[in-house]
């Protein structure tokens, strides 16, 4: 049993000696007691100093355990000691960086809310102020994230009405030639409809029908009035998807009428070419317009040669087989033209889009280049007209001053032909 304890008799001089050994130990713990007060006991306030005590196990002191009603400290209380002698390293490691302070429980009672007492008093500004901006950020992130689905609804909702509008004009135009009528008027009626933005939608003033051709050549006029009003859109879209020209609308435009300027050019040069090689092969006199040397190819007489009839020949042939004639050539040389021209833009490439309006605007510009008399692009005014020209929605209605063209001017038989279909211009 250990000394102090309060079983046994207090008869005779072992019992004097027993008291006496008891008062011994009171007297010494009081002491240690009151030694301790001023150092701080259950609930002392943050700040205050204790004095030094014995350490425990190398550690840093404790104050004394406030237990009045024992003397020395028993094991199990050694052992509540140690417990906070941990506890407050820990809260004292954790805390270095900012003014906190702790407070030590001294008794079972207030062992629970020791860790409580170890956490840090306060967050620093600086913390917070990182907080609110991460929080700034993410607001942001989540802007950014509805605006992206907004957009993407509104594609799929104009993609779907473009599909059942195709698909309607499609219905239309096979009824038309069940009736043996012209489908022309259909394919004009898709550019005019108002499922496209303005930014990228013919109005009906944009078509003047002057042509007076005949239905093969009113097929060619509907199918480039559907270049400028279906395909060009389509092709803009197949654009945007390519990150380097997603913002470049200028550019965009200048494309797609870069293509259908050359398509003319290259197949204007090849029919001409098949016309030389068709004269050089039956030694046929060189046409009138030939300059004087290419007259000497040939003595015979253009009268009576009957190279007219050969040449009326060829351009029937030639007419009547538009869609089956080889413009692999003519498509390879549009396509490198554009890719030499952009080579900063090396995307254009994989474009299949791109391509794709390339081998239409290639086609239909053989088409129209071998009707009778022959269509040509006007490009080249710098003044409005309004029976060839029609003003873009963004262009200055006050100035008649032709900044650039979106989209040329198609005429029948020349420079000095009707006009049968406007050319699309800024001003």
């Amino acid at each position: 049993m250990l000394l102090g304890s309060t079983s046994g008799c207090d008869s005779g001089p072992a019992s004097t000696e027993g008291k006496g050994s008891r008062s011994q130990h009171r007297s010494r713990g009081s002491s240690g007691i009151e030694s301790g007060g001023s150092a701080g006991g259950c609930g002392e306030s943050p700040g205050s100093t204790p004095p030094s005590s014995p350490t425990v196990n190398g550690n840093a002191s404790v104050p004394p355990v406030h237990c009045t009603s024992h003397g020395p400290l028993r094991p199990r209380q050694l052992k509540a000691r140690k417990e906070l002698q941990k506890l407050n390293s820990a809260g004292s490691s954790s805390s270095s960086s900012t003014a906190s302070s702790a407070t030590i429980a001294c008794c079972s009672e207030c062992r629970p809310r020791a860790s409580l007492q170890m956490m840090p008093s306060n967050t620093s500004d600086h913390e917070v102020s990182l907080l609110h901006q991460e929080m700034a950020n993410l607001r942001a992130e989540l802007m950014r994230a509805k605006n992206t689905i907004t957009t993407l609804q509104e594609n799929e909702a104009q993609l779907t009405e473009r599909l059942a509008a195709e698909q309607k004009a499609r219905v239309e135009a096979e009824e038309r030639e069940a009736r043996g009528e012209s489908h022309y008027e259909g394919l004009i009626g898709i550019g005019m409809d108002s499922k496209y933005p303005p930014s990228r939608r013919m109005s009906t003033s944009d078509i003047s029908l002057l042509g007076t051709g005949g239905p093969n050549a009113q097929l060619l006029l509907g199918r480039f009035a559907s270049l400028y009003a279906q395909a060009r859109v389509d092709t803009l879209d197949a654009l945007d998807n390519l990150p380097q020209l997603r913002d470049a609308e200028e550019l965009k435009s200048k494309i797609l009428f870069s293509v259908v300027v050359l398509s003319f050019r290259s197949v204007q040069s090849l029919l001409a070419s098949v016309k030389a090689q068709v004269r050089e092969i039956l030694q046929m006199p060189p046409p009138p317009s030939s300059p004087p040397m290419a007259q000497a190819v040939s003595n015979v007489s253009t009268e009576t040669s009957g190279a007219p009839e050969m040449e009326e020949a060829t351009c029937e042939y030639l007419r009547k087989n538009v869609d089956n004639f080889d413009l692999t050539r003519n498509i390879e040389e549009v396509c490198s033209q554009i890719w030499a021209t952009l080579y900063d833009y090396p995307c254009l490439k994989s474009c299949e889009g791109l391509v794709h309006y390339v081998k239409n605007a290639v086609r239909l510009a053989w088409g129209l280049v071998n009707q009778s008399p022959p269509y040509v692009l006007e490009y080249e005014q710098r003044t409005l007209r309004k029976d060839m020209h029609i003003r873009f929605h963004s262009s200055d209605q006050n100035s008649d001053r032709i900044r650039s063209y979106l989209w040329p001017a198609l005429l029948e038989g020349g420079q000095n032909g009707p006009c049968v279909h406007k050319g699309v211009v800024i001003t």
